[in-house]
């Protein structure tokens, strides 16, 4: 509400005023009132049916004799302002391990001038938070490198405040998951307990792990010899569990042989684990023969 009120000079008390209010619309109302000890009110009145841009307020009003008087003046109606609140989580809603630090997020600042400040805070579920400070520029205000990892993993409450230069505030809030939990894999060659792959195993290798990713998500295993020769295979998850069956590892060297699985699940977040064994498949034997001694 706006307090609309002016003098009067040289016009009797109890005199009518009558107050006209346009906006850029071209729009108006009229109002009436009358004088009181040299004045006249409308008191706070409600221009909220009015478009946002330039007001103008014309009064007239006589005096007992018919004596006309007339004013007007012009004022500025601007009570917009609105931001929005967006993070940057590639589309799933979750601030993984990688996109924690350093973390993207801002916005769209909507009628609030460039160089005002907007604050943003970042809360987690157990009330911590963090604040961070930047301006709007071209209609948009960033923060590019937040570091979010001393929150706690679950729920964060982004809230961003500004204001416009005629004081008009504005708020937006948005929520993403943070989840930061690294993942758990195993892995184990399949050697029949004595951790070593012989000549008959070769060809029909097996390798199984367990992991706490999700149904589906791919297993990426590689299997390198102590010669830098390796091989890449991957399969799914199913129902915490993981398997590659005939594995054939006939062209690795006789040696180590290493497999390193890795998985990440859908937030991003990845772990691996390994297992090394022995590959033996030669064996040798040789027989000698000897011309017997003369009787």
């Amino acid at each position: 509400a706006v307090l609309v009120n002016g003098t009067a000079t040289n016009i009797e008390d109890g005199q009518t005023v009558t107050i006209f209010i346009t906006d850029v619309n071209g729009v108006n109302q009229q109002y009436t009132t009358t004088i009181t000890n040299g004045t006249w009110s409308l008191g706070e009145l409600d221009l909220s049916t009015f478009a946002e841009g330039e007001l103008s307020f014309s009064v007239s009003g006589t005096d007992a004799a018919g004596n006309a008087a007339a004013a007007d003046t012009q004022t500025f109606k601007d009570t917009i302002s609105a931001i929005s609140m967006q993070i940057q989580t590639n589309g799933d809603g979750i601030l993984n391990s990688l996109e924690v630090n350093p973390a993207t997020f801002g916005g769209v600042a909507n009628d609030i001038e460039d160089g005002q400040p907007v604050e943003i805070i970042v809360r987690d579920e157990a009330g911590n938070r963090l604040i961070f400070n930047t301006t709007v520029q071209n209609g948009f205000f960033i923060i590019e490198d937040g570091d979010l990892s001393s929150l706690l993993d679950g729920d964060l409450t982004f809230t961003a405040t500004s204001i416009d230069s005629f004081g008009n505030p504005a708020v937006a809030t948005n929520t993403v998951t943070k989840d930061t939990a690294a993942v758990e894999i195993t892995v184990e060659i399949d050697t029949v307990q004595d951790d070593t792959i012989n000549a008959e195993e070769a060809p029909t290798v097996r390798i199984s792990g367990t992991t706490d990713a999700e149904n589906g998500q791919v297993v990426t295993v590689l299997l390198t010899d102590t010669a830098g020769n390796s091989i890449t295979l991957t399969t799914t998850v199913i129902n915490g569990k993981w398997m590659l069956e005939n594995v054939d590892t006939r062209f690795l060297v006789d040696g180590g042989i290493t497999a390193v699985a890795s998985v990440e699940n859908r937030a991003g977040n990845s772990g691996d684990a390994t297992d090394t064994v022995l590959k033996d498949v030669l064996a040798e034997i040789t027989l000698q023969l000897y011309d017997a001694p003369p009787d």
